[in-house]
């Protein structure tokens, strides 16, 4: 190709770079007429406040049509401006430094280079290298290497950015654009700027944009965001519910969801899932830290002290199913992929972090790399118990919730997270529930006065489950200062030596037996009594969402205690019908056993009975007495 052709082949440069690596940008139309005398007009669309966008122009020069011709350079570049400060390199020496990583073909019939601007001298021969050479003529893969997310597209705007003037047109928010009218026309790099507003929130900023602007000139935002979900299993409600669909057991496992309830001393599943942006490819580096928080110490990692420290062997990291290690190796050496911190507060444990610095930089004990794309999911899978001296007892419950902060400044070089370079998102929330049962036991009557207590009024008992899940089925409850704090094949005997109400503090809804081990002395013993704690709880995927109704009151239907089976007698229930609407009180369950005494048998003439007895014994000793003496005279006489 003549290179006399290649300015006019700067439509093919619009078009290519029309497409950035986060907008995709029409390109536009305009007159032809001189740069500095035309006017146009820029519109970003975005309804998330606070950005603030600056249209610096990089190339002047005369537009026809889709040609911009007599290129030079604009007034948004500082051509003299050097990096480091007066020792450093000017703009164009920038420029010709970049190197890419995957070489292109800039001239037809040439062979693929990483180093396309080395030879550019000008604005114009730099505008020829972006154009794509014989672009219009490239095959499809060629064509590839001059897309709107071409490595060289993004290269060249990361270096101009560095070298911007101070003359600048700012967009200002209108409804849901951001705008600026009687800008000059030319090729222009449009920077959304950092800002404490967008730094920590929910959002993030655009890459550095390359546009050509013309008579209007309008640009979709394509911005995007992770996002990162938090389940808990439910471990004994029916799986067959329709928040137990395929699709969330595809996405999330069987019986996961937003609301559970669940035994003190048993371990509760939990899940995080973070999600990576469709950006993901237009950040160098991206840094991604969950934050699990619990307050005050409700829960327990793996069940350990609440003084404890959480380490890296807590938890399973995974992405796609594959595991990510704590440290593996690169180019032989170590190399530390994530790290776990715990979070404390007065003593407590209440939450914790696990922090990638970069999770394009992941590998495995052998020294693989650990693919992470922009669909990628990274899952953090740990259990914990409630903590029998902070969980909650009934509503409100005991939440339990995360959030992600992730790099949001795709524009961004370095790695970590530092105040201009990362976002946050909403936090999203899980609750588990858990209940109690008093057990009162009177002699005779349920009356004051008629309680068991000590010596030969003393009883005692064991409650053993008899459903539910399978790791404590069958086992009797550990109960310490009336809250379960294990369950094993002996339990601890409750005794009404301390008291004739017994509490069992930390149950799950379902099926136990309640045994009386020990029974007051002239007392027949119970039968062993199956009892059924009932918790109506919502399982759901939407517990505290944005918009949604489904909060702990509302997660947590009714609370009742049934004899046998849910079937059968109701004994108790925990619901304050009096409210409107009625609404669970504080998650306690009562009930009261009374024995009764042991048969006396039928008997005649009382104490007269017992004297007859006592007196016919003595009267037959007596004869007994004279027989034996009266047999041994006569032996005495015939002597």
């Amino acid at each position: 190709m003549k290179k006399t052709n290649k300015t006019r082949k700067i439509a093919a440069m619009i078009a290519a770079m029309a497409l950035t690596a986060t907008m995709i940008v029409p390109s536009a139309m305009m007159s032809a007429s001189a740069v500095d005398e035309t006017t146009g007009s820029i519109s970003i669309s975005n309804d998330a406040a606070n950005h603030t966008y600056k249209a610096y122009q990089i190339f002047k020069g005369d537009v026809d049509g889709n040609t911009l011709s007599n290129i030079n350079w604009g007034v948004g570049v500082d051509t003299e401006k050097k990096i480091p400060a007066d020792t450093g390199a000017t703009l164009l020496d920038a420029i010709k430094a970049i190197t890419l990583d995957t070489g292109i073909i800039t001239t037809q019939g040439g062979s693929a280079i990483n180093t396309p601007f080395a030879s550019v001298t000008d604005a114009a021969s730099v505008a020829a290298v972006l154009s794509g050479g014989y672009y219009a003529n490239a095959s499809a893969t060629d064509a590839t290497n001059f897309s709107a997310d071409a490595e060289i597209t993004k290269k060249f705007a990361a270096v101009v950015a560095q070298y911007t003037s101070a003359t600048s047109t700012s967009l200002t928010q209108s409804g849901t654009a951001y705008t600026a009218s009687s800008v000059k026309v030319g090729y222009y790099l449009v920077i959304d700027e950092t800002n404490s507003n967008v730094t920590g929130a929910d959002d993030a900023y655009s890459r550095y944009i390359v546009q050509v602007l013309g008579n209007p000139t309008n640009i979709s935002k394509k911005t995007d965001t992770p996002e990162v979900i938090k389940k808990v299993k439910e471990n004994v409600k029916d799986d067959t519910t329709s928040w137990d669909s395929t699709s969330n057991q595809t996405l999330y496992g069987q019986q996961y969801n937003d609301v559970a309830d669940y035994n003190f001393a048993e371990e509760i599943p939990f899940e995080l899932i973070g999600t990576l942006p469709t950006t993901f490819d237009d950040y160098s580096t991206y840094y991604y830290k969950f934050t699990d928080s619990y307050a005050g110490g409700l829960f327990l990692i793996k069940n350990k002290d609440s003084d404890s420290s959480i380490s890296a062997g807590d938890f399973a990291v995974t992405v796609d199913g594959t595991t990510i290690p704590t440290s593996g190796t690169k180019s032989g050496s170590d190399h530390t992929n994530f790290t776990v911190t715990s979070v404390t507060d007065s003593g407590k444990n209440t939450g914790f972090t696990i922090e990638f610095s970069d999770v394009k930089d992941l590998y495995d004990a052998s020294g693989t790399k650990i693919n992470v794309t922009s669909t990628s999911k990274i899952k953090v899978n740990y259990t914990a118990t409630l903590n029998p001296d902070e969980a909650t007892i009934g509503l409100n419950g005991n939440e339990n919730e995360v959030k992600l902060t992730y790099s949001n400044n795709p524009n961004h070089t370095g790695a970590g997270d530092t105040d201009d370079t990362h976002g946050d998102t909403p936090k999203d929330t899980v609750i588990v529930f858990t209940y109690e049962l008093d057990v009162t036991k009177y002699l005779d009557e349920a009356k004051t006065g008629n309680e068991a207590g000590t010596g030969d009024k003393e009883a005692r008992f064991k409650l053993q489950a008899k459903t539910g899940d399978t790791s404590i089925n069958g086992k009797y409850a550990v109960v310490t200062n009336g809250k379960i704090t294990g369950w094993d094949a002996a339990g601890t005997e409750l005794s009404t030596a301390g008291g004739a109400t017994l509490e069992f503090k930390g149950l799950d809804d379902g099926t136990y037996e309640l045994t009386e081990t020990k029974t007051p002395k002239g007392y027949n013993t119970m039968d062993p009594l199956t009892l059924v704690v009932e918790g109506n709880t919502v399982n759901c995927h939407n517990y505290k969402e944005t918009g949604g109704t489904v909060d702990a009151a509302a997660a947590l239907t009714s609370l009742k205690l049934y004899q046998t089976s849910t079937s059968g007698t109701v004994l108790n229930t925990d619901r304050d019908t009096s409210a409107t609407p009625a609404i669970v009180g504080d998650g306690v369950l009562e009930h009261n056993i009374i024995n009764e005494k042991g048969s006396t048998l039928p008997s005649t003439g009382g104490m007269g009975t017992t004297l007859f007895i006592l007196g016919g014994g003595v009267t037959a000793g007596l004869a007994g007495i004279y027989l034996v003496s009266k047999k041994r005279t006569k032996q005495e006489d015939a002597q």
